[in-house]
């Protein structure tokens, strides 16, 4: 079951580690396998849905559905948002797995990648201070935040409390790009 949260975010091995910490508390208090990686995925997206309207037993019928699916991961699900936003969960449930794999236009339904949608609603070609980097800046900006919230998750799963030493890790990762 591990796997399918692995690859559920693919791309996003920064995460796993507070993934892993959770799954591991759910099954220590008795949940099965696949109630514990639906919770962690639907709190993950829980404020997407919420936009979206998807209510939790909607996301359980769609897991229950398709969790076992190569396609089901994050960027998948939030299309299948999207889906369901525009048509009703059960014509969502059958579309999704032919759009998936077959690549069909679904008439009347916007599926435009979630992160464009976010990008798009805060209007962040004006208002973020990345905005006027270049490709390589950015690169080398998303790795220095990368690394500096690898090392603060780290510290944290080897105990550490000091909260100096996070401190200083967020400025090293917010500033150390620009020097």
């Amino acid at each position: 079951m591990y796997n399918k949260l692995h690859n559920f975010y693919k791309n996003t091995d920064f995460i796993m580690a507070s993934f892993e910490r959770q799954f591991d508390r759910f099954l220590k208090i008795g949940w099965d396998e696949d109630t514990a990686v639906r919770v962690i995925i639907f709190n993950f997206t829980r404020e997407y849905f919420d936009k979206m309207g998807i209510t939790p037993q909607q996301f359980k019928q769609f897991f229950d559905l398709h969790h076992n699916e190569p396609s089901f991961n994050y960027e998948n699900v939030f299309m299948w948002a999207r889906i369901v936003k525009k048509l009703d969960i059960d014509a969502a449930n059958t579309i999704w797995p032919r759009f998936m794999t077959e690549k069909i236009s679904i008439d009347n339904v916007d599926v435009k990648n979630p992160f464009e949608d976010y990008y798009d609603e805060h209007n962040l070609a004006e208002n973020s201070q990345y905005s006027d980097m270049g490709k390589k800046q950015l690169v080398i900006e998303a790795e220095y935040l990368h690394n500096s919230l690898c090392n603060i998750l780290k510290y944290i799963d080897n105990g550490g409390v000091d909260i100096d030493v996070v401190k200083a890790e967020v400025y090293d990762g917010i500033y150390e790009s620009r020097i």
